[in-house]
């Protein structure tokens, strides 16, 4: 069976876009001013702030790109539902071998943790996620497109109550990117 990824936000990527475009679109309007005025250190100064616009534009386009024809990794396993305690088999794929440094599977639990802050007649409560189970399954050099398989096993117990499971791949690009891909995974009590 193969596991869905849970879908990406695209909030930082569109908050990075309008950033861009706010920041690059500025500069260019305030160095063409200069330009028609011909102040030579104000010129200087600007050209520092349109190269780094020009960097930020770069940066928003190899984004794009990566988005629109990257695939992610494909993560199988030999059943629906796993119990606790039971072993599974996995089966990874890395459809860019090429592009990638390094791969490595983990088994993760997620667990939501309430932080309750008293003040005065009030109370501030927080809710977060945090990994309260983490496994190392797998960590390689992709050679080629082959699947790679793992045999996992779960744990016999749940470290917390509530706890949500996922694959996750990190993968770490030869430019220097992390991605990480996670995969949840369904898992029933004995």
């Amino acid at each position: 069976m193969r596991l869905a990824r849970t879908p990406r936000s695209a909030a930082p990527f569109i908050t990075q876009l309008i950033f861009t475009i706010l920041f690059a679109g500025f500069f260019f309007v305030v160095s063409v001013e200069m330009w028609l005025h011909a102040h030579p250190v104000v010129l200087a100064f600007l050209a520092v702030f349109d190269i780094v616009a020009i960097g930020l534009l770069i940066d928003v386009a190899l984004r794009s790109w990566r988005m629109i024809v990257e695939r992610e990794p494909v993560v199988e396993i030999d059943r629906n539902v796993v119990a606790y305690g039971e072993p599974a088999l996995l089966k990874v794929t890395e459809p860019h071998p090429q592009l990638v440094a390094e791969m490595d599977v983990k088994l993760v639990g997620e667990c939501s943790v309430t932080e309750a802050v008293e003040f005065s007649q009030h109370r501030h409560s927080t809710t977060n996620m945090t990994r309260c189970y983490e496994e190392e399954l797998l960590r390689i050099t992709p050679q080629n497109d082959k699947p790679v398989k793992l045999q996992m096993r779960m744990p016999k117990s749940p470290p917390a109550d509530g706890v949500a499971w996922k694959i996750v791949v990190n993968s770490r690009q030869k430019n220097g990117a992390v991605v990480e891909y996670p995969f949840p995974l369904r898992v029933r009590e004995h």
